[in-house]
């Protein structure tokens, strides 16, 4: 027969080069033996039939690439999703066969060393194999004809006879000639690859396999992401065959491209999968426009924000923190597109919240052990993420009794893992003797004001002028101190004008300082705050569109004074003595001013200067008014 030809030339063959491998041109000592099938084997030459095909085993992952919408590269997007690979070429399929053998411990007392694969044509077709002079043995497969595939065996541990043992597509080798032929397939995604416009809340990422998977070892929780990051869980459902990867508090940042990749799902028989990825758009936050004022609410003193319909200035929500631990107002807060959230930091906590800007829920995240509590100094978003200062802490011991000690640390957490970041050395941002009082993130640049602790923290908290304070500029990146400039006595607020110019307000003796980008210091004492000890400057915003320079002074009276000559143009009163106005911010036609002693925000018209009650009704002591989707 055909078959019976072919065997019985390419035995011949083989003989022909194993004759010339081994030095001469003898002829062998025996004949070959031919066959058409697996011969019956026993003993030494069971063994090869003893080696089973172990799966190639490997650990499961989950990667992801998390960014910004719109800052993913066309070459990136273009990237296709990996799949299992099509059909192998016989050619490929051979070779692995080949290498497995030779890789088998079992095996190497009859393939003992890496060889090259040679190639042999006769009249009935084509081979493939691989010749191990040290004992003589051949192992090949036919690569054309009727046969193509059939893995041929010859030597002493097939009793020197030709014999067709297997082929590549059976059961035995089907894996090890084509690993991903026999992996898990992931059959569908929810969400769907390339899905736009989907909820950053309440989804999680579903793989359903094609085949039963094996859930050891899968699952778990962790960080993952680049440019933004995320805490995941990942878990395995046997039943469904799913592995569903939950980001943590069951909310994906806001207005990002998400790609996840997962691999090394094994089948029940060992076999991993191969990666693959689900890719992803969430939708941007909606933000319903709102004020928001922070302030000690509650008679227990826990934190509370105020919701106020920017429109009707009504209160349409009060959020409150009854649970948690802390005290002094809500002022410091921040809004955070990326993860959906006002991140609101009190004064005086041991945690920090996110409320969600679209359901106000709130998400409590533990900065500080109970035995310590932070006294911290705004709030800015810096990159992937949220900074406050640290001037102070009070350590408690076993009575609880309180001790003050000084940091002027910069702490940070990124913005979507609330986990902490950035923790610089104590005094960094200020001499001990000094103390950090304002701080935020403007134009690419960290100011932040420093005073004496003798100036500020007196016993009649009235801060003492004569005692010059700083203004410091930091590099965003690294916190490196790019300038440093002395101001007046205790400085409690600035503002940067267009031109660069810095403007800042000194509490201890009464001035303004601006600070020019060329270094040089402008100071001047404020007029008409001598009416009360009590009456000091407290807040700044200037107002570039109407030439103003708006500031409170802390006690009943907003002064206006004109940009350009820096004198005083208007003094309105926003109430009766001692009520204290703090926070303002400019939305229209007019500026809304915190009122913190009445709990109440005042309207002035930016033109007119008439004043009008806006909002009543707030907490014991509001102090910033913050506009979001204004």
């Amino acid at each position: 027969s055909v078959i019976r030809s072919l065997t019985a030339a390419l035995a011949a063959g083989f003989l022909v080069l194993l004759g010339a491998c081994s030095g001469g041109d003898e002829a062998p000592q025996a004949q070959a033996q031919t066959s058409t099938s697996a011969v019956p084997v026993s003993g030494d030459r069971a063994k090869i039939l003893a080696v089973s095909a172990p799966a190639s085993k490997s650990g499961f992952s989950l990667t992801a690439d998390i960014k910004l919408a719109g800052t993913v590269s066309a070459e990136e997007r273009a990237q296709k999703q990996a799949t299992a690979s099509a059909a192998l070429p016989l050619a490929t399929k051979a070779a692995n066969v080949l290498n497995w053998a030779e890789a088998q411990a079992g095996l190497k007392q009859y393939f003992p060393t890496a060889q090259v694969s040679q190639n042999i044509c006769i009249t009935e077709g084509c081979f493939t194999y691989r010749l191990y002079p040290e004992t003589g043995n051949i192992v090949g497969v036919k690569t054309d004809g009727p046969d193509a595939g059939g893995i041929y065996l010859y030597g002493t541990y097939v009793g020197n006879a030709l014999t067709r043992y297997a082929h590549v597509d059976d059961s035995t080798f089907k894996c090890i000639a084509d690993l991903d032929s026999c992996r898990p397939t992931v059959i569908s995604t929810a969400p769907q690859n390339g899905a736009v416009d989907v909820s950053a809340k309440g989804t999680a990422v579903d793989f359903v396999f094609g085949d039963d998977i094996k859930c050891v070892d899968v699952g778990g929780t962790g960080e993952v992401g680049s440019d933004v990051k995320v805490i995941v869980t990942i878990t395995c459902r046997q039943a469904s065959r799913t592995v569903t990867v939950t980001p943590k508090d069951n909310r994906w940042p806001f207005g990002i491209e998400a790609r996840l990749t997962i691999s090394g799902v094994q089948n029940l028989a060992g076999y991993p999968s191969l990666p693959v990825e689900v890719t992803f758009k969430t939708k941007p936050v909606q933000v319903t426009p709102a004020f928001y004022v922070g302030d000690l609410a509650l008679s227990d003193g826990s934190n509370a924000v105020h919701v106020i319909n920017p429109t009707t200035g009504g209160i349409t929500k009060e959020i409150s923190f009854p649970s948690v631990p802390g005290f002094g107002p809500a002022h410091q807060m921040v809004v955070d597109a990326l993860s959906g959230q006002l991140l609101v930091i009190p004064w005086s906590t041991t945690r920090l919240y996110g409320v969600d800007l679209e359901d106000h829920q709130v998400v409590v995240t533990d900065i500080a052990s109970p035995s310590m509590r932070y006294i911290t100094e705004g709030a800015f978003i810096n990159g992937p993420n949220v900074c406050t200062a640290y001037p102070l802490s009070i350590v408690y011991d076993a009575s609880g009794l309180g001790t003050l000690k000084s940091n002027n640390q910069l702490s940070c957490w990124n913005r979507t893992t609330k986990v902490q970041s950035v923790l610089t050395a104590k005094n960094l941002l200020a001499e001990e003797s000094m103390r950090t009082l304002k701080i935020n993130l403007v134009a690419d640049k960290v100011y932040l004001l420093n005073g004496l602790h003798t100036a500020y923290d007196n016993s009649d908290f009235l801060w003492l002028p004569g005692t010059p304070g700083e203004l410091r500029v930091l590099n965003p990146t690294t916190f490196a101190l790019e300038r440093k400039v002395a101001v007046g006595s205790v400085p409690v607020d600035f503002a940067v004008h267009p031109s660069g110019d810095i403007w800042v307000l000194n509490g201890g003796d009464k001035s303004l300082s601006v600070v020019h980008p060329n270094g040089t210091v402008d100071t001047q004492v404020l007029s008409g705050f001598n009416e009360n000890p009590y009456q000091r400057p407290t807040n700044i915003i200037l107002d570039v569109a109407k030439n103003h320079v708006y500031i409170t002074d802390g006690y009943q009276n907003l002064v206006v004074y004109d940009l350009t000559t820096r004198r005083e143009v208007r003094r309105i009163p926003l109430g009766t003595i001692y009520s204290s106005p703090r926070g303002m911010v400019i939305r229209g036609d007019e500026l809304y001013v915190v009122i913190a002693n009445r709990g109440s925000v005042m309207k002035v018209n930016r033109d007119t200067f008439t004043v009008s009650t806006f909002t009543t009704g707030l907490g014991a002591y509001p102090g910033m008014l913050y506009g979001v989707g204004l």
